[in-house]
């Protein structure tokens, strides 16, 4: 299970059924490894249609239900769990670390980018932060702030620039998901284009590898 939440989309119920593990067992393992601090979970912030009793759902919706997240609560576990423990031979696996490592880091980035947000605003006691999915989209980063206003952020560790059309894809999910959102965030490992520095807007924030800086320094 560990392995298949390193690799996996990490919801909750994707596991019971790629392990063939009933829900039941799933739910124990699940509370063995919540109690021993090896992972935490991820709470959905998905919010489904109102359904009323009597009535049908729509086909799409039918059986759907919003899934937490389990997330590691340390990345030396998950770098084990992703690259190490079903690995035997120590050649594969340093051919598998080198393939999928910059993957392996975008999680890991999107964390840090959380806390340099959090940075950027002065406020350590945010409402509710963390990504943001639902049947149809992610979004990275949805942060609520002290005040209420919300951030949505995509976090790109990529060896090429952000460009404008990252934030139109991330301003039409939102859109879709019915997020009201003040301010857009990008993080980007290798800078941004010409183009959305250019035209990227008010309520835009930018943040390149040099902006982490911050974080050390706090």
């Amino acid at each position: 299970m560990l392995n298949r939440l390193a690799i996996g989309d990490r919801k909750i119920y994707s596991v019971y059924k790629k392990e063939s593990i009933s829900q039941g067992v799933g739910r124990s393992i699940y509370r063995q490894l919540f109690d021993s601090g090896i992972i935490v979970i991820e709470k959905s912030r998905e919010t489904l249609p109102p359904h009323p009793p009597k009535a049908k759902r729509k086909k799409a919706l039918r059986g759907y239900k919003a899934q937490d997240k389990i997330r590691f609560r340390d990345n030396f576990t998950r770098f084990w769990f992703t690259f190490l423990s079903n690995c035997q031979d120590p050649l594969i696996c340093k051919e598998k670390i080198k393939s999928h490592f910059e993957a392996f880091v975008g999680l890991a980035f999107e964390q840090l980018s959380l806390a340099l947000l959090a940075s950027h605003f002065n406020q350590p006691q945010i409402l509710s932060q963390g990504s943001y999915w639902d049947r149809r989209h992610e979004i990275d980063i949805l942060v609520t702030l002290d005040d209420k206003r919300v951030v949505a952020g995509e976090s790109k560790w990529k060896n090429r620039k952000v460009c404008k059309n990252i934030l139109t894809s991330l301003q039409t999910k939102c859109s879709y998901a019915k997020l009201h959102v003040d301010t857009f965030a990008l993080f980007s490992k290798s800078g941004f284009s010409k183009e959305l520095l250019k035209n990227c807007g008010s309520n835009v924030l930018l943040f390149d590898l040099d902006s982490f800086e911050r974080l050390r320094d706090d």
